[in-house]
């Protein structure tokens, strides 16, 4: 071996350890921008999903625009019975769940109990009524224990849009944009 590939060899034999640290180190920068994008995605869908579930449940509250109320006790029995129908409208149900007569789709008074509790708890219970909203009546019929609900079109007062969700201090505050019942509009996608 001549002296000029030896000293060729001593400068060199770094080379390798130095070029595997290099590629470990890409290695695992490139492991870690995969991750982070990862997640980011998957906040970015449970946001969304959460989004969609406060919408869900401020629909009712927010299109009957009650009254307000520091304690559930104290609030308007009749706008809970109000949203605890129109969360039941609301959600989705199969079109054969309830019977119809002739005033319309007829709600037992104990699926109403049953909403009233899951929105607002236990601390208070029901006041079953007839509901008298914007431009629609929820008929309740005290001798059969149902609610007739008109089978015309009711358009809501509000309908909100949660814009913002942030968690401060272990609460969640919801920044809320509220869209006028007559304000619909739909462009040309849909």
């Amino acid at each position: 071996m001549s002296e000029a590939n030896v000293n060729k060899k001593r400068k060199n034999r770094w080379a390798f350890p130095l070029g595997l640290v290099i590629t470990v180190f890409a290695v695992i920068g490139l492991v870690c921008v995969i991750l982070a994008g990862v997640n980011a995605t998957k906040k970015a869908v449970i946001k969304s999903k959460n989004i969609d579930e406060y919408n869900t449940m401020l629909t009712p509250v927010v299109m009957n625009d009650p009254d307000p109320f520091d304690d559930i006790t104290k609030a308007n029995k009749n706008q809970l019975i109000d949203i605890s129908v129109w969360s039941i409208l609301k959600s989705n149900l199969s079109p054969d769940k309830y019977e119809y007569g002739e005033d319309g789709m007829i709600i037992p008074e104990e699926d109403v109990t049953a909403e009233f509790h899951k929105l607002f708890g236990t601390d208070t219970e029901p006041e079953h009524a007839t509901v008298n909203g914007y431009g629609y009546t929820f008929t309740y019929d005290s001798a059969k224990h149902t609610y007739s609900i008109p089978l015309t079109g009711i358009v809501p007062t509000y309908t909100p849009d949660v814009i913002k969700v942030q968690k401060k201090s272990g609460a969640v505050v919801l920044t809320v944009g509220y869209l006028a019942g007559d304000q619909w509009a739909q462009n040309s996608e849909g």
